[in-house]
């Protein structure tokens, strides 16, 4: 995969969690910038399992969007999420599906794109154009994954 890590102080603090890959994934606009569709300013996550634990030893779980838990860290530009609220987007499967990049799982295309079509708030409409756009381009990243 030709994809790099960037050097970018928000991966150097998400490399020093040293969270289990198997139980954690890149998400949100992560996936956009990892394939240089856009820059992020933060990074979110979904978390699980041993992951999860370990961030519960970090920091501070909080309310997310009324049906999942959050952790904030990095003074919030790392957001992790123990769920989406979506029923479209399932945690276990976005993280066995995912891309694992330098180390770093980074959620598919296909699963942003499932769950920012579901979400549909304005900040998603423009990512959902450059992911149709992208994959439209690199067609060997059109697997669906049963999600």
């Amino acid at each position: 995969m030709p994809f790099h890590v960037p050097n970018h102080p928000l991966f150097r603090a998400l490399r020093d969690l040293h969270l289990p890959a198997k139980d954690y994934v890149v998400f949100g606009s992560g996936p956009l910038w990892i394939r240089g569709i856009r820059p992020s300013g933060d990074l979110d996550l979904l978390a699980r399992g041993a992951a999860w634990d370990r961030l519960l030893e970090i920091g501070q779980v909080e309310d997310g969007d009324g049906c999942s838990k959050c952790i904030r860290l990095a003074n919030g530009k790392i957001e992790v999420y123990n769920q989406w609220c979506t029923a479209s987007c399932n945690v276990d499967d976005v993280i066995r599906h995912a891309d694992v990049i330098e180390g770093i799982p980074f959620a598919k295309l296909q699963d942003v794109l499932c769950w920012k079509s579901e979400m549909k708030r304005d900040k998603d409409v423009e990512d959902i154009a450059m992911i149709e756009e992208y994959l439209k381009k690199h067609p060997e990243e059109t697997i669906a994954h049963g999600i």
